[in-house]
């Protein structure tokens, strides 16, 4: 599969910059250096750098161990990306975003299978 581009990612609303700007401010606000947050989310160096600076759109997998290391929720870290028109377009958005973020991992799990069934029946 290929990865996205910037471009792409910007068309579909989504700003990797934002996310890197997120990232560099949580990381300096908790007193981590780059390298530091680089090794133990397991990001060569240069990589952070990259996605600090929002030069790649980084693996969903790749973010949620930066969140892991920042004490952050993934979700959380990846809507600083959400452009605000996108946010516009959902009101909601951030209401849902943030009764999530409050769950633990297994109500979490249970919100995504109930919509899912919800847009199952919607069919």
């Amino acid at each position: 599969m290929a990865r996205p581009t910037i471009q792409k990612t910007r068309d579909d609303g989504f700003e990797p910059r934002l996310v890197g700007e997120a990232i560099k401010r949580l990381r300096e606000a908790q007193g981590l250096s780059q390298t530091q947050l680089a090794k133990s989310a397991g990001v060569a160096k240069q990589g952070m750098s990259s996605i600090e600076r929002g030069t790649v759109v980084p693996a969903i997998t790749t973010l949620h161990l930066i969140a892991r290391e920042l004490n952050i929720d993934v979700l959380d870290l990846i809507s600083f990306g959400l452009k605000s028109s996108t946010r516009s377009q959902a009101p909601w958005f951030g209401e849902i975003q943030a009764l999530l973020s409050d769950m633990p991992e297994s109500q979490r799990e249970l919100s995504f299978n109930l919509l899912k069934a919800v847009k199952a029946q919607n069919r």
